[in-house]
């Protein structure tokens, strides 16, 4: 029987939701959704402005599928310049892309193709973050990542690579969590026992990209920094399942004058054959 490949992919510029002191919701900026046939869409923003709180200079967003070298190819990427949240969260440039391939013709008894979609996050990026005024250095690991492309591989690194389970470790803040205070601990999933299955909840395995954060006096968590009178950010969130991966550059959590919730470069990737 033919198969068929149902294309996937979206992305979102920014989006959020204030509680106090207004009860809004700020409507996502530069959305692009890709039809499951492929196909090609691009939006653009440009000066958005809410409410002297939020601001950005541009937007872009893209998402591309297409049928090319005996693969089946899904770009997306969201890009947000000169952003701007309350002068407390700053940036230049912050980008979020993903990369996959499938083949075209599959063979499903060859050793190396394990039926997953290989997905990158090459050119994912910070171009001079900022949290309270202070430069942000954030190391990402795109390129290990990019070498565990397939849900297979992270599994297989995980079971049998104990640096890289270490590094997982590290970045969940799994040998912490208990110590963790209560603004912070929301971020991470209890880790529960110890072992070598990749940590999931529900076919999701939530980590981040961010395994080394420096920022002068916020003593960040893993990659979360809390900062007293503003609220809580959590920086490059990567969610994976066998067929997908979603990136949230940026989820700023406001816990003082201003409650609510705000995102920053949100994309999804992994389409599949039928």
């Amino acid at each position: 029987m033919p198969s068929r490949f149902h294309f996937h992919g979206e992305a979102l510029a920014f989006a959020g939701r204030l509680r106090i002191p207004h009860d809004e919701i700020i409507p996502g900026q530069a959305p692009a959704v890709l039809s499951e046939i492929g196909g090609h869409t691009a939006t653009t923003v440009t000066d958005f402005r809410y409410r002297d709180f939020l601001r950005f200079e541009r937007a872009h967003s893209e998402v591309t599928g297409s049928e090319t070298r005996r693969k089946y190819c899904t770009l997306i990427q969201t890009t947000v310049e000169g952003l701007n949240i309350n002068d407390m969260v700053t940036a230049d440039r912050v980008v979020a892309r993903l990369y996959s391939a499938y083949p075209l013709s599959p063979d499903f008894e060859d050793a190396d193709f394990d039926g997953e979609p290989s997905i990158k996050l090459i050119g994912t990026r910070f171009e001079n973050l900022k949290i309270a005024g202070i430069p942000v250095q954030v190391e990402l690991a795109t390129a290990l990542f990019d070498r565990l492309d397939t849900h297979h591989k992270l599994c297989h690194e995980y079971e049998t690579d104990e640096a890289f389970r270490n590094l997982f470790g590290e970045i969940t803040q799994r040998d912490a969590f208990d110590q963790l205070v209560d603004v912070v601990k929301r971020w991470f999933h209890n880790p529960g026992p110890k072992g070598t299955d990749l940590p999931s909840n529900r076919g999701f395995t939530e980590v981040s990209l961010a395994h080394k954060i420096d920022v002068p006096g916020l003593d960040p968590c893993g990659p979360v920094i809390h900062v007293p009178g503003f609220g809580t950010i959590r920086l490059a969130t990567v969610q994976i399942t066998q067929f997908t991966r979603r990136v949230t550059m940026i989820h700023v959590h406001l816990g003082c004058a201003f409650e609510g919730d705000a995102i920053v470069c949100e994309i999804q990737d992994g389409g599949i054959d039928w």
